[in-house]
């Protein structure tokens, strides 16, 4: 973790004001290694200082984390973060966690938290963040199967994929069926459906906004209502081939994310956030996709199956310790899933279908608004509202 200052004075400020908001920062930084609990990112956080207000009396403390996926995993720790802070230094006026701008989209989280008086606009600021940040992650998937694939899959259609429950039923009808075939259900199709669309026990959408049956809560139920081998629903490779993303397209969608290269993943170095990194892009695999995991080791830089087990282990216990970064695994694990249903042709035609149909509703309702366009970004972490709405993560304990 690292301090500096960064100042918003018209003119630059005295030199003593300089020193002290150096010593704060220094304050900050020290307590904050001190009371933050151990995350990949820490070391990497940079604090600095600022004044505001009448007068410049109030201070800004501003967390900088060197990715926008970093920061929302930081920005889970607000309330520490607030108490932290509070005790050392209760001149701070406010916290802001950011990241550096992304280049290729113009995007920079900025979630603010005001510690003095009544700031009504921080809930429907850190949500308009979030839904920001949703966004950005599709557009680091489109962008990823763009590269690889050249299929022209945008941001609003793998949002709309999400939450499109017929969609999603789909593909969850083909998963069972091709379970049948190859003999892993302990029922027939017809039975495992019902179970599946059972009204008296329905799947609820969850916290990341995706349809109420998805293939891999699909696969999980059937598990737990003894209608598929445990074994195998556990591991693969239950999805149809040609259903799943590709692996490079995962790598490289999660290299965007953590402001990295796909080489960086596969390659030797073996710092803690690019190694955490690496972990991420193992779990998104193994869940996502129907690969062994000496595939997945192979994609990443020819490891051994030793060593990705060692990286979902890892991955697993954040997800028990964090239930903010729970969700955001489940969000890229659903967006993966979503990669692999637009693969299929039919089910990617009928998603651009029924995406075009909304964007046409809309326009006779509202002609005088603009459809939004895929890809589209603002600066200061807003988005363009779209008519199917964007895809929230679970909230933190802070």
């Amino acid at each position: 973790m690292q301090s500096e200052v960064r100042f918003r004075w018209r003119q630059r400020p005295p030199k003593d004001i300089l020193d002290e908001h150096k010593r704060i920062a220094s304050r900050l930084r020290k307590g904050l290694q001190r009371e933050l609990p151990a995350r990949p990112w820490r070391a990497r956080l940079k604090v600095t200082v600022s004044a505001e207000g009448p007068e410049q009396r109030h201070l800004v403390m501003w967390v900088i984390a060197p990715n926008p996926f970093d920061a929302f995993w930081a920005a889970s720790l607000m309330g520490l973060f607030h108490r932290c802070v509070a005790a050392i230094e209760p001149r701070i006026a406010r916290l802001v966690v950011t990241a550096r701008k992304e280049p290729e989209t113009g995007y920079t989280p900025l979630i603010s938290w005001r510690f003095f008086g009544a700031d009504t606009r921080s809930k429907t600021i850190r949500e308009s963040e979030l839904q920001g940040f949703a966004r950005h992650m599709r557009w680091c998937a489109a962008s990823a199967m763009d590269s690889h694939s050249k299929r022209g899959i945008s941001t609003d259609l793998l949002m709309h994929t999400t939450n499109s429950p017929g969609i999603q039923w789909e593909a969850v009808e083909a998963l069972v069926c091709h379970a049948s075939r190859q003999s892993y259900l302990k029922c027939g199709v017809e039975e495992a459906l019902s179970v599946l669309a059972d009204p008296d026990d329905p799947l609820e959408a969850d916290a990341t906004g995706a349809a109420a049956v998805t293939r891999w809560k699909a696969i999980k139920r059937l598990v737990t209502k003894d209608r598929l081998d445990g074994f195998v629903g556990g591991q693969r490779p239950l999805r149809p081939p040609g259903s799943t993303a590709r692996l490079d397209e995962i790598r490289e969608m999660v290299a965007m994310l953590c402001g990295l290269t796909a080489g960086q993943l596969a390659g030797r170095d073996r710092q803690a956030p690019i190694m955490h990194a690496r972990y991420l892009a193992a779990a998104i695999m193994r869940r996502a996709t129907s690969r062994s995991l000496l595939e997945i080791g192979a994609a990443l830089g020819n490891r051994d199956h030793a060593t990705i087990i060692n990286g979902l282990e890892r991955i697993e216990k954040w997800r028990r310790l964090d239930p903010f970064y729970a969700g955001m695994i489940e969000q890229l694990a659903q967006i993966a899933d979503d990669m692999g249903i637009l693969m299929v042709p039919r089910l990617r035609e009928a998603a651009t279908r029924k995406l075009r149909a909304e964007y046409e509703q809309l326009e006779k309702s509202s002609p005088d608004r603009p459809v939004p366009q895929s890809r589209t970004h603002s600066g200061e972490g807003n988005v363009i509202t779209v008519p199917f709405g964007a895809m929230r993560l679970v909230p933190g304990s802070g």
